[in-house]
């Protein structure tokens, strides 16, 4: 577990950061193997002319070899020129594709690819659709898993993608692995990966169609595809042209072919706090941080109100008694726009 805080002012920045990073090793399809690191490099200083440090969270490795070699490597490729921080990002971008063949191959990257794609077709088997069928009579068995599948791509469906890149890239992975390959033994295609594992499930054409619909969903959105772990990296100092601290983060999810599949984080500055500037940004695992900071937690605030919107659903719409003894209806408009006042409210107070 990381976790980091960013803080910055008129004056300067200050940088904390634990020092402890896990990580996990598969040792076979259903085992792996976890081991914590106390001493793990989470915060590089780039050095002059190159005001800003990198932060590294989440996954130790990319793609077999420590984050951290790969920020130091790159460090000593800038040279003299000072950019901006969404100037220096771009940079490690580039420099990492540049760079894949050097520590990795194409086909290690492939099968990272599959795996991971076999890896969410594993949990669609065993944790929705069995899940669906559990306990009920067989006659009934085609109807609840075509349900469960529909309602679990249209929930994958309406997810943000993590790389906007990927859907024009998943034609051709589906094209590529639609046959088996050359090994020994022979590479399995997805098709064959598909009839194995779901032999022992319902099967018709409706639920194949949803199947090979997830299966898509994930790659092309990037649902723990091309690999299951990710990694976070956050440039934060001052650019070229800054006065100001000034942060850019991205989040790395492996490789599909020599691209990096990446999710861009806007670029956030200090801003106008009294009579100075604050940047005030807690990183990975904060929830305690911004208990601390805030007072409150908002995410767990924004269960709480979810939770509150739900369970009142059963008297939306019945009739209430009002002052003078009318009969009135509660909307669902009104019970979940003063469900959120309190959430919002304190929301803004603490932004």
């Amino acid at each position: 577990m990381t976790s980091q805080l960013i803080l910055g002012n008129g004056f300067g920045l200050a940088l904390a950061s634990d020092s402890a990073q896990t990580s996990t090793r598969a040792v076979s399809r259903e085992e792996t193997e976890r081991r914590t690191y106390e001493t793990a490099e989470k915060m590089l200083p780039l050095g002059p002319p190159h005001r800003l440090a990198v932060l590294i969270a989440d996954g130790v490795h990319f793609l077999g070899l420590p984050i951290s070699v790969l920020v130091n490597e790159w460090k000593d490729s800038l040279g003299k020129r000072s950019r901006s921080i969404e100037g220096y990002r771009e940079s490690f971008l580039v420099w990492l594709e540049d760079n894949l063949d050097n520590w990795t191959t194409h086909q290690e990257r492939e099968n990272k690819a599959l795996d991971a794609a076999e890896a969410g077709l594993q949990y669609l088997r065993e944790s929705v659709l069995s899940e669906a069928i559990r306990g009920t009579q067989e006659s009934q068995q085609p109807e609840l898993a075509l349900a469960a599948l529909r309602n679990h791509n249209e929930d994958l469906a309406g997810l943000s993608r993590f790389d906007p890149d990927l859907p024009r890239m998943a034609d051709d992975f589906f094209a590529r692995w639609s046959r088996e390959g050359d090994g020994d033994p022979p590479r399995s295609s997805l098709s064959d990966l598909l009839e194995n594992l779901f032999q022992d499930v319902p099967r018709s054409e409706e639920i194949d169609a949803e199947i090979h619909r997830f299966l898509r969903l994930i790659v092309e959105g990037g649902h723990e595809f091309p690999s299951r772990g990710t990694n976070q990296v956050v440039f934060v100092g001052y650019g070229d042209k800054d006065l100001v601290p000034t942060m850019a983060g991205v989040e790395l999810q492996g490789a599909l072919e020599n691209h990096v599949v990446r999710k861009l984080w806007g670029e956030q500055s200090a801003r106008p706090a009294g009579s100075s500037y604050a940047l005030i940004s807690p990183l990975a695992q904060c929830d305690m941080i911004i208990l601390i900071l805030r007072g409150h937690n908002p995410y767990l605030l924004h269960e709480a109100v979810q939770a509150t919107i739900e369970r009142s659903r059963g008297a939306i719409g019945e009739p209430v008694e009002g002052e003078d003894g009318s009969g009135d209806t509660v909307s669902n408009d009104t019970m979940e726009k003063e469900a959120e006042t309190p959430g919002d409210l304190v929301e803004t107070v603490f932004e």
